[in-house]
């Protein structure tokens, strides 16, 4: 608060002197000052389902902060729900798998003794009868693999019916606050249909112009501080000063104004800053921090 007040002592000294803020006097300022800058939303998004359906139900309402990864409306789920428990059933039956590995260990060990049989005796065994019991054991072993290659199938079959299940659930991409409710439960929304709009209000987008030959001295990462212009602003209200860096830096002249878009991102620290506020932004083009301090910006 001390170093809010600094500030505002300084401008007031100024003013009543007939001039100018300094970092307005003299071109080569090591702060840069924008006088008109507006704030706006990083992070908003309209939710919607992955298919189309009734919703069953709508878990937040207007005002709410939700977490990352938290459900905020789900479709009618019935039919996908039996269709995972099917895929869930098939999945643990493996008995096909079992009976295949034991007739596979029958017919190999049939087919190998019958060779030590006429390895010790020649022609105990026909060479026709020990072909089919080599084919009797190949064929055992293939029916493992196929047993195998089924229940791999049915692993597969019932990913893909989760993945399914998961589309009927509509989950926070980020933490923030619901801005609007678009629809209630019973309603039925298309694929890609607006549900519920959220927004990150963490972090707000400071936008203003700088001249061309400012914008040269702009680098992203630069310190800023950002304060409102509240009008009709109580005498005994201390406008408010936030701190935050420089993020992007278009290149691209205005040809008309010859101006350059930049802007930066301001912590909303204390949860006050609003969607569309106007206010004045510093910038610190050399010294960062140590720059701001001298020019009052104290933390």
């Amino acid at each position: 608060m001390m170093w809010r007040c600094a500030v505002l002592a300084s401008w007031l000294l100024l003013a009543n002197a007939g001039g100018q803020p300094w970092v307005q006097a003299q071109s080569a300022s090591p702060v840069i000052r924008l006088a008109e800058t507006r704030l706006s939303l990083i992070d908003r998004a309209a939710l919607s389902a992955e298919r189309t359906g009734v919703l069953q139900e709508v878990t937040v309402h207007e005002g709410e902060t939700v977490k990352a990864g938290a459900h905020v409306a789900k479709l009618r789920d019935q039919i996908i729900r039996a269709q995972l428990a099917i895929a869930d059933k098939q999945l643990e039956n493996d008995v096909d798998l079992r009976f295949a590995r034991k007739a596979a260990e029958l017919a190999t060990l049939e087919f190998s003794k019958s060779v030590k049989v006429n390895e010790g005796t020649s022609g105990t065994i026909s060479e026709i009868e020990l072909r089919r019991l080599r084919l009797a054991s190949e064929k055992a072993l293939l029916q493992l693999e196929q047993a195998q290659w089924h229940l791999e199938l049915a692993r597969l079959q019932r990913e893909e019916t989760a993945a399914t299940y998961s589309t009927y659930t509509v989950m926070a991409p980020w933490s923030g606050v619901v801005m609007k409710v678009n629809k209630r439960r019973g309603e039925a929304v298309r694929e890609g249909e607006a549900i519920v709009e959220i927004a990150d209000l963490a972090r707000l987008r400071a936008e203003g112009y700088v001249t061309l030959s400012d914008s040269l001295r702009l680098r992203p990462g630069q310190e800023v501080r950002w304060q409102w212009s509240i009008p009709g602003l109580s005498e005994n209200e201390t406008p408010q000063v936030y701190a935050g860096r420089l993020t992007f830096i278009e290149p691209k002249v205005d040809p008309v104004t010859q101006k350059v878009r930049i802007w930066a991102e301001v912590e909303n620290v204390d949860s006050r800053l609003k969607d569309g506020m106007q206010g004045v932004l510093f910038i610190a083009v050399a010294n960062g921090e140590a720059t701001l301090q001298e020019a009052g910006f104290q933390r």
